[in-house]
């Protein structure tokens, strides 16, 4: 309990303000029990009750400070809260012994103000202990064993109905608990509320955020492509020369794709928000669906002067059941991110699969030697519109919203994606799916 435990942390604070908030209430009895032991011809007491009182609420009041102005600091400290507990129970201590020594007196008077007495430092305690059981607790226990002492004592002398002392004591302390218990737990519900409350308020300043974002990124990204195109109209319109007329044609095309594929990725990344991406589930062969990507990226790895290695289709095939257009999307993206990065070496496609009960769980790689990824942006490579590093996204461009949907697309089809430092350099880039077992299908020709 006191090597760690946030709600003890947060009890002590909190106690700490309520018990300096009531210090004038304790000052008011401080004064009415000297008066008492007084008009009680008890003036022998008075100088020790105030002695005790004024020290024990000083220590009080140095122990519990820290709590009040640095409480991360101070619950941090074992010492710090092992004190605060102590001084928790030293104050009560000292109630309890002017209950008890009132009780045993049994006169009417003696025997009201011990009654009175422990109602109101039974009440004092559960208000300063709202927070935390351990707080609670640790102040209640001088009241029960006191009550404890008292309903003794008055069996001893044979004082009143042992039966009825302890059925009254009983149903005081278990009805004091009860009341606490009830404040305690809509103090924790509250709480929560207002942690959830203010989670979903920093979750709608991110998105703000996002939004904000977003629209600087996209309205950047589509700058380039948007000139490339009015570039390439303006050539075609003004009648240059047929081979200058098939090479603008070319780059408005390039510029086309672009663009639909950063649209393509804002609209995948607006239907997973909405929770409206479906799936669409078949049988499929993972292993020639991966081919056919490598088909596709390996010109463009050529162009670049890089190797680029894939899975051979005739090591067989592997029938599952998933999404073949979301599988392909991913490696899309992963394959597009690898291939721009790199400037020299290699790009490689590579599968694992694992045979567990009726699910296999499929692993493919994208290893590349490209720059790297380093430690501290591999948490934010998968958040939309964030990029690796300032100077990735300034020398090669890009939303970072590629590997966002990634991301999500994973999830919905039940695995995850991993990015992580290449050996001896470069990145791998994962997709881990567990996929229930396809059956193998036959297309018949017409």
């Amino acid at each position: 309990m006191l090597r760690d435990d946030d709600e003890l942390r947060r009890g002590l604070a909190a106690s700490a303000h309520e018990r300096l908030k009531q210090a004038p209430v304790r000052l008011s009895t401080l004064i009415a029990m000297s008066w008492a032991f007084y008009e009680l011809g008890e003036v022998r007491f008075i100088i020790p009750w105030l002695v005790a009182n004024v020290i024990g609420q000083t220590i009080e009041f140095f122990v519990m400070r820290p709590f009040r102005l640095n409480p991360a600091k101070a619950g941090n400290s074992i010492g710090g809260r092992m004190a605060a507990l102590t001084v928790i129970t030293f104050l009560p201590v000292i109630g309890c012994t002017a209950i008890y020594y009132l009780w045993t007196r049994g006169d009417l008077t003696s025997v009201t103000m011990s009654l009175l007495l422990l109602t109101g430092v039974v009440l004092v305690n559960a208000t300063s202990a709202l927070e935390s059981r351990a707080v609670f607790y640790v102040g209640a226990a001088p009241f029960v064993l006191t009550t404890i002492a008292m309903i003794v004592h008055s069996a001893i002398n044979k004082q009143g109905s042992l039966a009825i002392l302890v059925v009254c004591f009983g149903l005081f302390l278990s009805g004091a608990h009860a009341a606490w218990e009830r404040v305690y737990r809509a103090r924790k519900a509250e709480l929560a509320a207002r942690q959830e409350a203010e989670a979903r308020r920093r979750e709608a300043e991110e998105a703000v955020a996002n939004r904000a974002a977003m629209a600087a990124i996209v309205s950047q990204e589509l700058r380039s492509p948007l000139a490339t195109v009015t570039a390439g109209a303006s050539l075609i319109e003004e009648g240059v020369a047929p081979h200058k007329t098939i090479s603008a044609a070319r780059t408005i095309t390039d510029a086309a794709r672009l663009m639909g594929k950063l649209l393509d990725d804002l609209l995948d990344r607006s239907k997973v928000e909405a929770r409206a991406m479906a799936l669409d589930v078949r049988d499929f062969e993972l292993v020639g669906s991966m081919v056919d990507v490598a088909r596709f990226w390996q010109t463009a790895a050529h162009a670049k002067g890089l190797e680029f290695e894939a899975p051979d289709i005739a090591s067989g095939p592997i029938w599952v059941q998933g999404d073949p257009n979301r599988l392909r999307q991913i490696l899309n993206n992963f394959l597009s991110n690898a291939i721009k990065f790199t400037d020299r070496g290699r790009v490689a496609l590579r599968l694992s699969v694992q045979r567990e009960g009726g699910l296999k769980q499929v692993r493919i790689d994208v290893v590349d030697d490209g720059p790297g990824v380093p430690p501290d942006a591999v948490e934010r490579l998968f958040t939309p519109y964030v990029q690796g590093a300032a100077r990735t996204a300034k020398t090669y461009g890009g939303t970072g919203l590629g590997l966002a949907v990634s991301r999500d697309l994973a999830e919905l089809m039940g695995g995850r994606v991993q990015a992580r430092a290449g050996t001896p350099r470069g990145s791998v880039f994962s997709l881990i799916l567990p996929m229930p077992v396809g059956t193998a299908t036959i297309v018949l020709a017409e």
